[in-house]
């Protein structure tokens, strides 16, 4: 049976509507209180334990003599943050009136890959057009998109006038380096223009049990093809380690198309839908409960790997070259 993209979000919706106890809890502010209804609530339903090899249960009792000594609202932040921060996963935070946690600085271990400054400066020009959502220009001719965030919307006369300005060029680039994600809905809005065949693109469960195996049937998710102006020549997608989140996703439906190539690093990853609730005190916190796998099996939490791994060279970047831009214009032009 075909499904698109918002029978998954049904689905997690009707998760969340189940899910109505944690908005129940009787107020309290008893630190040891919240700590468990968090660490038991993720405990249930969090997807990615098996996954990054977690033991749950030893990170509760890691935390807890710490929640015994905390007599701060900070002082509970930053213990719920800490525990938080062990599923290693940027769909997690915890949301106070003063602050949130985070824990994305995973992506400082790796090379920036992206100079938005050489971009602007040696290769836009000063002629480049802004289409909505879409920086575009022809670039040794080659066109070239800049997508910065799947937050902004990205309508179909923004596509079709894109799509039939690159109509007689060899291919089209699309960067998303440094997009750190947004709606799911504008991934498949833009890789439908890219197909002219109903795809199999990835699958989907949630967690709905304790257990680390209990998910409900995967389904699969089907990538449509656009009923109007589709681009089936060659498309590159430029990547690094902050495509997070949408952006991996977009990533994961692309690589699954035979017109396509994605260049530069691994995807950051952010492959699970988080879903919300709320701890006694009224603070809210939210976690990944679904798992989203490609047709091959491999699951898309932790990123997608390119075709062609290509980093931003220290010389060429001080030269004003973008290396992973120019590989990418080099395979479209010379490539069959």
């Amino acid at each position: 049976m075909k499904i698109i993209y918002c029978t998954l979000i049904i689905i997690t919706l009707s998760f969340l509507s189940c899910d109505k106890s944690d908005f129940k809890q009787e107020f309290s502010r008893d630190p040891k209180v919240n700590f468990e209804s968090m660490w038991t609530n993720v405990y249930n339903k969090y997807s990615f334990f098996e996954l990054k090899n977690i033991d749950w249960l030893a990170v509760k009792n890691k935390y807890a003599a710490q929640i015994d000594t905390v007599k701060t609202e900070v002082g509970l932040f930053d213990v719920l943050a800490s525990t938080l921060n062990e599923l290693q996963d940027g769909h997690v935070n915890i949301f106070a009136p003063f602050d949130f946690s985070r824990s994305w600085s995973w992506y400082l271990n790796y090379p920036q890959n992206f100079n938005k400054y050489i971009l602007e400066r040696n290769y836009l020009g000063t002629n480049y057009r802004v289409t909505g959502a879409l920086t575009n220009q022809i670039i040794n001719g080659v066109g070239y998109i800049r997508y910065s965030s799947f937050e902004n919307g990205v309508s179909g006369s923004d596509l079709d006038f894109v799509l039939k300005r690159f109509a007689d060029l060899p291919g089209i680039i699309i960067d998303v380096r440094d997009n750190g994600g947004g709606s799911p809905l504008n991934a498949f809005t833009i890789a439908s223009r890219f197909t002219t065949e109903t795809t199999h693109v990835y699958s989907s469960s949630l967690k709905n049990g304790p257990g680390q195996h209990e998910f409900s049937p995967s389904e699969k998710v089907y990538l449509s093809p656009y009923k109007g102006i589709n681009y089936t020549k060659k498309v590159v997608i430029l990547t690094n380690r902050l495509c997070y989140s949408a952006t991996n996703l977009f990533v994961a439906i692309m690589s699954n198309l035979p017109n396509a190539t994605i260049i530069g690093d691994t995807t950051g990853g952010g492959g699970g839908i988080p879903v919300n609730a709320e701890l006694p005190n009224g603070w809210t916190y939210r976690f990944s409960a679904t798992v989203t796998t490609l047709p091959n099996g491999q699951n898309i939490e932790t990123g997608i790997a390119p075709t062609l791994k290509v980093d931003l060279s220290p010389a060429d970047e001080a030269a004003g070259i973008d290396t992973i831009l120019e590989t990418a214009i080099n395979f479209i032009k010379n490539s069959k």
